[in-house]
């Protein structure tokens, strides 16, 4: 099974059990043990997986809670600490693990609270005192690669070391990107609209007049482009047939017959493009356009259980695109719109790319 489609399993059983969950134990059992047997380690060999692991630090024996080893040394060379699970992870929890990293000589080091996986490395045979990767269960395209030279099979801490700083630059954008975001920031309006209050104001610096005024119809617009953009990882590559011909979608308007809309030219632009966009996974002679009642699906191996998108062409350039599991449309003004969702289809390519 293809490594992310695993890991997609598994993030939605963990965000399904962790609200009911408050212990390290009962974190351990939901997710980190998974999370362990997905990256390939045994978790019933103690040559691969050891379990409560001691560590004397300052004469004091401390347990990590799982010491990997990934190849035929004695020592462990990788460390994960769980803690409870919606525990703040704190620079505190990092100078605990790193005093016991630091005492076998580890190469990785994970601190988690089931849901977020901070992943550290060794700098100087010290741990360092950020993560070069954070890995969010609702996130994982974030991190997936670093995850791979995590893994037993492809274990390479050579690789982990060239990319370490690629790695960390990441996670420094990712936070800022979220806090400019989620905060619609001063400086973030600021950098949106100083150029439109420059042309037609010739002012260089806005007042807080100009930042207030503008708050709301930022937002708005920051709204409706992550409305395009957000990735829908609930689909997990599974999908139930149902008759075409009648089937209905939770919340969703029931097209008439006449107002359907399906030109040949934009069937046929619209999966050449899509094959473009996924070509890395599937192969374009692996993917069909089948017309429908009310909207043009472009499948996988012409599977009507492997759908990759539904268009819904109208008249008037009323165009739609949905993804699996359907649930909700994407206004697009051309095919070439298509484009913006290249995340959605390469993410549901990767669940069939098995």
């Amino acid at each position: 099974m293809n490594f992310l489609k695993t890991l997609n399993k598994i993030s939605r059983a963990i965000m399904h059990e962790i609200a009911s969950i408050s212990t390290k134990e009962e974190t351990q059992k939901i997710s980190t043990i998974p999370i362990i047997e997905a990256l390939g380690y045994d978790i019933e060999n103690p040559l691969e997986t050891q379990i409560n692991y001691p560590i004397s630090v300052y004469g004091e024996i401390k347990y990590i809670s799982y010491a990997l080893t990934p190849d035929d040394s004695l020592n462990p060379k990788i460390l994960i600490e769980t803690k409870a699970a919606r525990t703040t992870l704190t620079k505190e929890h990092a100078y605990q693990l790193a005093h016991c990293y630091m005492e076998i000589d580890a190469q990785i080091a994970v601190l988690t609270n089931g849901l977020s996986f901070e992943i550290f490395f060794n700098e100087h045979q010290l741990m360092d005192h950020t993560p070069v990767a954070i890995l969010y269960l609702n996130r994982l395209d974030d991190a997936v690669d670093i995850l791979q030279y995590i893994k037993k099979d492809t274990y390479d801490p050579v690789k982990i070391r060239q990319k370490k700083e690629e790695f960390a630059l990441r996670v420094v954008i990712n936070r800022n990107i979220e806090y400019h975001l989620s905060t619609v920031s001063n400086e973030f309006i600021n950098l949106v609209v100083k150029q439109h209050y420059k042309t037609q104001y010739n002012r260089k610096n806005l007042t807080p007049a100009d930042i207030k005024k503008s708050r709301a119809e930022v937002q708005l617009g920051l709204e409706r482009f992550l409305s395009r953009e957000r990735l829908d990882t609930s689909f997990d590559g599974t999908f139930e047939v149902q008759d075409e011909d009648i089937i209905s979608f939770t919340n969703e308007e029931i097209i008439p017959d006449e107002e359907s809309y399906s030109p040949e030219e934009e069937e046929d632009n619209s999966l050449d493009l899509v094959s473009r966009i996924v070509s890395n996974m599937i192969s374009p002679e692996r993917l069909f356009l089948r017309v429908n009642r009310t909207y043009t699906s472009i499948l996988v191996d012409d599977n009507n259980r492997k759908p990759l998108c539904r268009l819904f062409f109208r008249q008037g350039g009323d165009w739609k695109v949905k993804f699996p599991p359907f649930k909700k449309a994407f206004k697009i003004w051309s095919v070439e719109d298509l484009y913006s969702h290249a995340g959605n289809l390469q993410h549901i390519a990767a669940l069939y790319d098995a």
